[in-house]
């Protein structure tokens, strides 16, 4: 049960970046789609400077104590065009009786607003936080070409991955290559295919890998669509000196909506039937999700996951984590078309509805309320004048308080870092005019806002 339960709290990830959408996330190829929905909204950011307005501040996710006791949350502090400048990640697990901060990332952007170095910190055994990953970005235009990452390693960054990505002249993504570092050289590891029909839709994805110094297949995915590009149905193949089918993916829709997808397996020269999800919506947005199981000839209900959303905010009002980051950034928020405020997720047993997982979405810098789990209170802080031109003072609520502020420019970088306490006058004479991020935090983020250098 709690191995169960641990599996769907990551599997959450990978569910919010569905929820919102007027359809649900296709399985053709979740690094193709996301790579594309990343360059998408690169497109955005170069055409409009986006104003923080209803931002998603934090999330909280809770497992239910009779099972496993764990607490998750995330922050997010942006920039002004809203992009994640900071995210920050607390865990109480069962053994721990209070929130600890686990993990940050913080990220880098140039001056076409575009993601370029991501660097992840860890706690450490020693209380401390040490350098883990770092992934840098370049790009061919605005358009993806190369991906590093590098490890911590003796005090140094070390050369770990390397994804080279192909495009075609209209922007599509047609191959991907990804090598190791072994040996202080690169070697070649995997390779990915795509084949697109002339409208640029994905019709085969081939998987390769680099054996005894040569590509061998792996295996494939073949898309059928229905004459307006609506997706029929996915085979997924895999390669056994010949491809031999895997997986089948059949897609039931209703008024242009999935509302059912059945997944087979191959299994005796037959396709057998192994599971569905089933899908509800409010509006044309999906708001409730059914997972089934086939056993002993029949569907038995497994799981459930319901989406408190508000549909009277539009998009163009939400700010959100919008980056393809990290070496698993397929898990990432990508594509929030309405703003979630609650997620529940349910196990069934025996036909009864288990409640497993809440996640709430907090919006606007509000209090998050803890149920009584002990850790440092949100405080209120003040910076004035604002604007500044010389010397600005920052009040804090708490008079004792001691821990960092941070100033960040709008292309991400830290430009000025400096211990306070309860009340502190900050020179900022050396900065450019401009606007400017604050990131207090002691232990935590405690408070972050804005201002502007004249």
């Amino acid at each position: 049960m709690k191995k169960n339960l641990f599996l769907l709290l990551i599997f959450t990830l990978s569910v919010m970046s569905m929820v919102g959408q007027n359809k649900p996330i296709i399985k053709k190829n979740t690094t193709l789609e996301k790579w594309e929905s990343y360059q998408k909204f690169n497109q955005e950011q170069s055409e409009e400077v986006r104003v923080v307005k209803q931002a998603l501040d934090s999330v909280v996710s809770k497992g239910n104590p009779l099972f496993y006791d764990i607490v998750i949350k995330n922050y997010y502090t942006y920039n002004s065009f809203g992009k994640v400048l900071k995210s920050e990640s607390y865990a109480k697990m069962p053994n721990e009786s209070v929130l600890t901060k686990k993990k940050e990332n913080t990220f880098t952007y140039n001056s076409e607003k575009l993601l370029t170095k991501q660097v992840e910190k860890k706690l450490i055994f020693s209380g401390e936080f040490e350098n883990s990953e770092k992934y840098e970005y370049t790009y061919n235009g605005r358009l993806l070409a190369q991906k590093l990452k590098y490890v911590w390693n003796n005090n140094a960054w070390v050369n770990d991955k390397k994804t080279d990505y192909e495009t075609n002249a209209q922007g599509h993504l047609t191959k991907e290559t990804t090598a190791i570092w072994l040996n202080n050289a690169w070697v070649n590891d995997e390779k990915i295919e795509y084949v697109l029909d002339a409208q640029g839709y994905v019709v085969e994805v081939v998987e390769m890998k680099w054996i005894m110094d040569a590509w061998l297949n792996s295996s494939k995915t073949i898309t059928t669509y229905q004459d307006n590009h609506v997706i029929l149905s996915t085979v997924g193949m895999v390669w056994q000196e010949e491809w031999v089918n895997s997986s089948k993916s059949e897609y039931v829709y209703e008024a242009e909506n999935p509302i059912k997808i059945i997944d087979y397996i191959w299994k005796e020269n037959n396709w057998e039937k192994e599971s569905y999800v089933k899908f509800l919506y409010e509006n044309g947005v999906v708001s409730e999700m059914f997972f089934y199981k086939w056993e002993d000839d029949s569907w038995g209900e497994e799981m459930k996951i319901v989406f408190g959303l508000d549909l009277t905010t539009p998009v163009s009002d939400l700010v959100y984590p919008s980056d393809m980051t990290g070496d698993n950034y397929e898990n990432m928020l990508i594509a929030f078309k309405v703003k979630m405020n609650k997620l529940e997720m349910y196990q069934i047993i025996e036909g009864q509805e288990l409640l497993m997982q809440t996640s709430d979405y907090y919006w606007n810098n509000k209090d998050v309320d803890d149920d009584g789990i002990a850790e440092n209170q949100l405080l209120k802080s003040m910076i004035y004048p604002n604007p500044v031109t010389d010397v600005m003072s920052i009040k804090i609520e708490d008079k004792e308080f001691e821990g960092t502020l941070e100033i960040i420019n709008t292309a991400g970088q830290v430009v000025l870092k400096q211990t306070v306490n309860g009340k502190n006058t900050i020179s900022v004479r050396g900065l450019e005019k401009g606007m400017y991020l604050y990131h207090l935090y002691n232990g935590k983020t405690v408070y972050n806002g804005k201002f502007v250098k004249e």
